[in-house]
């Protein structure tokens, strides 16, 4: 129940921060828009978890569509890592704490700052 908690309240946030953006995006183009998650939290039986968040947020903003892919948190940042390095990185991912600050440091998360001020 604990990691599910955690893993509902990691997507939550993440959705909260990607909404401004693709509602943005939809208001502009008129289509659906469409999100990809890396996770890790929802690995180990809790993707129903993870998916009945998901629904619930694409049942309350219909333009936009969440991709949720789970990898096992052993493979999860060498696979990462791969698609960062090949150009090949999903719209948004998991990190946890320990890993943020490497992320942040080699430039490979986007500061959302001025987004979230205009939205």
């Amino acid at each position: 129940m604990r990691t599910y908690m955690k893993a509902a309240a990691a997507v939550m946030m993440l959705l909260v921060v990607l909404f401004p953006l693709a509602s943005q995006g939809q208001r502009e183009t008129e289509e659906v828009t469409t999100v990809r998650f890396l996770n890790f939290s929802a690995a180990g039986g809790n993707e129903p978890h993870l998916e009945a968040v998901r629904d619930a947020f694409e049942a309350d903003h219909p333009d936009i569509r969440v991709s949720l892919e789970t990898i096992g948190y052993d493979d999860y940042f060498t696979q990462l890592q791969t698609r960062i390095a090949g150009g090949q990185a999903p719209d948004a991912f998991e990190l946890n704490f320990e890993n943020f600050a490497a992320y942040a440091n080699r430039g490979q998360l986007k500061d959302l700052t001025g987004m979230l001020d205009s939205a």
